[in-house]
């Protein structure tokens, strides 16, 4: 675990370093904390400790900085809530009281290389983690799928910052790839020790584009991957100044002495631990992904019926809506998760849940949850034309549509452009 290495072990830590030590501890500590939780085979502890921070945070927003509302909405989707800003600044505290006590405790000691050790491990694999985690979900396309048929349908005016970054990133599948690797990579090299700064610098240049596509498209995880960026330059950290005589001062440089573990058979069995440890980490995020894949990603199966219509023409009760009406149908979209939007020449939005029918010729539409049951009938006139008609709550409507096909979905990959293609 240790991580000193240049002849240092001996010698004293200056004040600062030792100060800096004991709050860097602290800190990642109480923020990284649920990382060991989570490896627990029980739930409890980590349901525990979620609780406590979810008692105490809101308390301290309330009665402490007394914020004008109270803190209500916990970290779902968002890692940039009001609480999780609160929660940091309440870890920071923490971490500089619990620096005090420690510097008065530990006043005399010339260094902390046991707790360095310790913290520079549980880094390592908290960070290694994560990296893979998020790296294999780029690998296996889940975090950011293909835009979808919604998606292809707004226009760049209407997308949101994170919705535009989600649709760039989604639309390629070798960048994904590309940068599901650049992120796995470093976190397969921080579990093992003479790997750990290599995957340290990488992880640091990699979280350092990933927190500035945070903050520029205003993705709620600007704390988190702060964070992770964070650790990734202290596990480095320790290596700065062999860095520095090798890459810039063209100097020579001590190689790294690191301590064994006092049994021969353990440290002899510790990088097949890993190893194995690695594997296992590895398998579940791959079965993971490739479920979620198949169920929420691209892999999911589609049906002849998933598309985006313009409506040509529009008839309720035997009669033809002019396209300035407000209840004529513009833009029927059927997706592959069962769910039918129909827009309105108001703006407005009907949605349904639909169901083919068996043999393809009709579709159900249903409102909302056990809501009324509507039978449509489906006419394919060709590949790209078709008529839905039927009896729509209470209605008789006939729907005249064309499928609308994307560039973003056609375009593909060119090697030879003897002009630019920039639409």
């Amino acid at each position: 675990m240790e991580v000193e290495g240049t002849g240092e072990s001996a010698t004293r830590w200056s004040f600062a370093r030792r100060v800096s030590l004991r709050f860097a501890c602290a800190y990642f500590g109480l923020y990284f904390a649920s990382f060991p939780l989570g490896l627990l085979p029980w739930d409890w502890p980590a349901e525990q400790y979620t609780k406590l921070w979810r008692s105490f945070v809101p308390w301290v927003g309330a009665h402490v900085l007394h914020l004008a509302q109270p803190i209500t909405v916990f970290p779902l989707g968002s890692g940039d809530t009001t609480y999780n800003y609160v929660e940091v600044l309440c870890f920071a505290v923490l971490a500089l009281s619990a620096t005090l006590v420690w510097s008065l405790a530990a006043w005399r000691a010339p260094h902390h290389r046991r707790a360095h050790a310790l913290l520079h491990t549980g880094l390592r694999f908290a960070v290694g983690m994560t990296l893979m985690g998020y790296g294999m979900a780029k690998v296996i396309p889940t975090q950011f799928p293909f835009p979808g048929l919604e998606r292809l349908s707004q226009s760049y005016g209407d997308s949101s910052p994170m919705g535009l970054l989600w649709t760039f990133m989604g639309f390629s599948s070798g960048y994904n790839l590309f940068a599901g690797v650049c992120e796995t990579l470093p976190g397969v090299l921080l579990f093992y020790r003479r790997t750990a700064t290599l995957g340290a610098l990488l992880g640091a240049g990699v979280m350092a584009n990933i927190v500035a596509l945070n903050f520029c498209y205003d993705v709620p995880v600007k704390l988190y991957s702060a964070h992770l960026f964070a650790a990734c330059a202290f596990l480095a950290l320790p290596d700065a100044a062999r860095l520095w005589s090798v890459l810039v001062a063209n100097r020579p440089t001590a190689s790294v002495a690191r301590r064994a573990l006092p049994w021969r058979w353990a440290e002899r069995l510790r990088p097949w631990v890993v190893t194995a440890f690695l594997g296992y980490v590895f398998y579940g995020q791959i079965t993971g992904g490739l479920e979620g894949y198949r169920i929420y990603g691209a892999g999911r199966p589609t049906n002849a019926l998933c598309g985006v219509y313009e409506v040509l023409a529009f008839e309720r009760d035997g009669a033809a809506l002019e396209p300035s009406d407000d209840a004529r149908w513009q833009r029927v979209t059927f997706n592959a998760y069962g769910g039918c939007t129909v827009s309105l020449a108001s703006g407005n939005q009907l949605a349904w849940s639909y169901e083919r029918g068996a043999a393809g010729a009709t579709v159900k539409l249903t409102a909302g949850t056990g809501g009324q049951v509507n039978e449509l009938e489906t006419v394919w006139n060709d590949p790209e034309h078709l008529d839905l008609a039927g009896d729509l709550g209470g209605a008789l409507v006939v729907a005249q549509m064309k499928k609308k096909t994307f560039l973003l979905q056609s375009r593909g990959f060119h090697w030879v452009n003897e002009t630019p293609f920039n639409r």
